[in-house]
């Protein structure tokens, strides 16, 4: 989880700087989008995004009981999912 935009650096930065000090410092040296995309935060944004859109499509949770029919409804959804999204993908080409 990045700091808030008004962060600031702790009292202990200079001697013990902790984790999100050190995140704070880093951001502003590179910027937001370069410290997102060096720190990983882009794919668990994509992660909890996919997420999301089972949950909200889907449904939260599981009607099966046992572990492998719950296996199957899962990659069910997936399937689902993909399809959807594979459906209402444009079709994208270069304008010259």
């Amino acid at each position: 989880m990045p700091p808030k935009k008004d962060a600031v650096l702790s009292n202990n930065s200079i001697s013990v700087p902790s984790h999100r000090d050190c995140h704070i410092a880093e951001i502003r040296s590179k910027g937001w989008s370069e410290w997102k995309s060096q720190s990983g935060y882009y794919l668990q944004s994509h992660a909890e995004n996919a997420f999301y859109r089972y949950k909200r499509i889907i449904g939260g949770r599981l009607g099966a009981k046992n572990d492998d029919a719950q296996k199957q409804e899962a990659a069910i959804g997936c399937a689902i999912l993909n399809r959807m999204r594979k459906m209402c993908r444009p079709l994208s080409y270069a304008v010259e």
